[in-house]
């Protein structure tokens, strides 16, 4: 362990204990206060044979290199000039290798060149210096082999938790599976039925529309289809607990499963569709910037609105009729939306959410597919139908109205008098419960609210707006012992100074909210030498964004080679190995840069320069504490399975 660890060890380490009878491992606070995505140092570093591996560093930059030569003069090298019909949610990386090698021979040398530098630079490291303390390894070793407790994530990004691993499924049982309106138990008999039936309607369905999807779209559709090994998303919760008494979060992971695919395509759809709505806005920043360009008349007051477990309340029969004929009556509004194609997509994607809870399966037989893409803008696109009828009737006190999926904002206009303006809001708030059974509940209007990460307050007719955090927030930022690639914190520094700028209009507040952040990461572990460079770079990048005046200069499109890594802080550093490109590739003495080198066009027969002369390390993270604890699958060997709290 270096000895800067015990210099400059986080002192901000906490965790949330939920467990209610068993006591939980010791030394659980100094492992856990790291937080979730804290990188053990692997125990080994990486070794030379494993870049000479399949799908290793050299094999995929040799395969880049071959690829540049085939298509040294091919437009489409350029991906600021994409084809046509390209689509990066649903592009399937070809795996297609030259028939013939093209490379010329003074590169191929440079390469084999470079790859016996880089390689004596790697070596199996037998004493690798481990970034966790004795006892934290233990407490991490203990929590990984145990069978009474789970390490669970809390809603809100408000840290780790630990509960019991028996409460936990009750929790599941209690707050979501147990009820039979919105969920239904499979028998095996039953998943499997429910497998085959949804790959049928799958292949039916790519089979109908085939004509209205775009190659690549089928392509894409058809590859994951027949490479799908685990067909139905895990169900898993998140622990509200700046909620009392506790509550829990149902989350579906979807990636992966049968019907993501195809619900990647709905979403990709209907996203559109959505955002043409009235009250919809993009992001905190576009809603702060709405709010203080507005001038309020006086008496104007705030007022927010949540809707009571949205998902799973709407009521997919209406739902799906509901969002078919506006799509219909508005077809010349979304003229590129395959209509028919669209609502099939849904209706298969929404009527067969299949779940998997430990080693029970379970059919959500109401509500927007939870986990699945389409979620949001279907809930989205479903309210906005009744919504316009709403602004249209309260036109006159809502001065401002906007919504995120089923969170709303508004500012609302007295009426006069008095009396006559507690009735009209009275019918108001009812009113936003008069569709399918959706229920909103309303805070009392005031000059100062809370909404998603934003405070927003009224003073002398002018909207003010500042960070919000949960007072649970236990600021678990990533301490500098964590094993990860380099970068990681200059984007979390660059990161939280942008949402501090673009997010608080006053300039006091923003000051306040920096020196609060620099002393969080000061409590974390870092020096205020190492993050003093990195704040002034995140706070120019921030003003920059948002001084209308500053100059913004489109740069030139440079094309790149990768060497792909997986990163171990005991391994050559990028420096060490953008030296060897630069000695052996780039620039190799007493001759010519890499990038001017001929190849042979395979069009014109005429030499071409290579173009090249850059190298990216790029680097994948190692397991992360979230990974080493996951909790999404609850299989047998961890404990009594799930089927037994039946």
């Amino acid at each position: 362990m270096s000895a800067f660890y015990y210099f400059n060890r986080p002192t901000n380490l906490a965790f949330h204990d939920l467990t209610s009878r068993l006591s939980p491992p010791q030394n659980l606070r100094s492992l856990l206060g790291l937080g979730l995505k804290f990188i053990p140092t692997p125990h080994q570093s990486t070794m030379s044979s494993t870049l000479f591996s399949e799908n290793g560093a050299f094999p995929r930059l040799n395969r880049q290199i071959d690829l540049r030569c085939f298509f040294v003069d091919s437009d489409h090298l350029n991906p600021s000039e994409p084809s046509e019909g390209y689509n990066p949610r649903m592009y399937i990386a070809s795996e297609w290798n030259p028939p013939f090698s093209n490379v010329p021979r003074p590169l191929s040398r440079r390469l084999a060149h470079f790859e016996h530098v880089t390689t004596s630079h790697f070596r199996k490291k037998l004493r690798v210096t481990p970034n966790l303390l004795r006892h934290q390894r233990f407490a991490l070793e203990s929590l990984r082999q145990q069978k009474d407790f789970l390490i669970v994530a809390c809603d809100k990004n408000l840290g780790p938790s630990i509960i019991e691993r028996d409460e936990y499924i009750k929790l599941a049982f209690r707050d979501h599976l147990s009820d039979p309106h919105t969920y239904q138990y499979l028998t095996p008999a039953d998943v499997e039925h429910q497998t085959d039936r949804i790959q049928s309607l799958l292949d039916n369905w790519i089979t109908k529309y085939h004509r209205k999807l775009t190659k690549e779209e089928r392509k894409f559709l058809n590859r994951h289809s027949s490479t799908c090994t685990d067909p139905f998303p895990y169900f898993y919760l998140t622990m509200k607990v700046h909620k009392t008494p506790l509550k829990t979060r149902p989350i579906v992971s979807c990636s992966g499963s049968l019907l993501y695919a195809l619900g990647i395509w709905i979403d990709d759809k209907l996203q559109p569709v959505a955002r043409q709505q009235k009250s919809y806005f993009k992001s905190s920043y576009v809603l702060k910037q709405d709010l203080l360009a507005l001038n309020l008349p006086p008496h104007a007051k705030l007022f927010t609105s949540d809707a009571v477990s949205m998902y799973t309340s709407i009521p997919t029969a209406q739902a799906l009729r509901e969002i078919a004929r506006y799509l219909r009556s508005n077809r010349r509004l979304f003229p590129l939306v395959p209509i028919n194609a669209l609502m099939d997509a849904l209706t298969i994607v929404m009527k067969n959410n299949v779940v998997q809870f430990g080693d029970t399966h379970w059919l959500q037989l109401s509500g927007a597919a939870m986990g699945t893409p389409p979620a949001p803008p279907y809930a989205t696109l479903f309210y906005a139908i009744f919504e316009d009828t709403i602004l249209e009737e309260f036109g006159a006190n809502l001065f401002f109205f906007r919504r995120f999926i089923d969170d709303i904002i508004g500012i609302w206009i007295p009426t006069q008098p008095s009396s006559d303006d507690t009735l009209t809001w009275n019918h108001f708030t009812a009113r936003l419960s008069e569709f399918h059974g959706l229920t909103w509940e309303t805070e009392p209007r005031s000059l100062s609210t809370i909404f998603m990460d934003l405070t927003i307050t009224i003073h002398d007719s002018q909207i003010a707006t500042s960070l919000y955090s949960k007072p649970l927030n236990l600021y678990l930022y990533l301490p500098p012992q964590s094993s990860h690639p380099p970068g990681v914190l200059s984007g979390l520094i660059s990161g939280m100074i942008f949402r501090i700028y673009t997010l608080c209009s006053d300039p006091i507040d923003v000051r306040v909210r920096l020196q609060d952040f620099w002393n969080r990461l000061l409590a974390r572990g870092y020096t205020a030498e190492k993050i003093t460079t990195l704040f002034s770079k995140g706070i120019d990048n921030a003003r920059n964004y948002i001084d209308p005046t500053a100059a913004t200069t489109m740069t030139e499109y440079v094309p790149n080679l990768f060497l792909h890594l997986r990163y171990h802080p005991q391994d050559p550093s990028p420096q060490v190995l953008q030296q060897a490109w630069r000695d052996t590739m780039a620039l190799p003495h007493n001759s010519p840069p890499l990038a001017t080198i001929p190849v042979r066009s395979r069009e014109t027969n005429d030499n071409v320069p290579f173009g090249i002369d850059r190298l990216i390390i790029s680097y994948h993270r190692p397991p992360n504490l979230g990974n080493m604890l996951s909790y999404r699958k609850l299989d047998n060997t961890s404990g009594p399975p799930v089927s037994s709290f039946r």
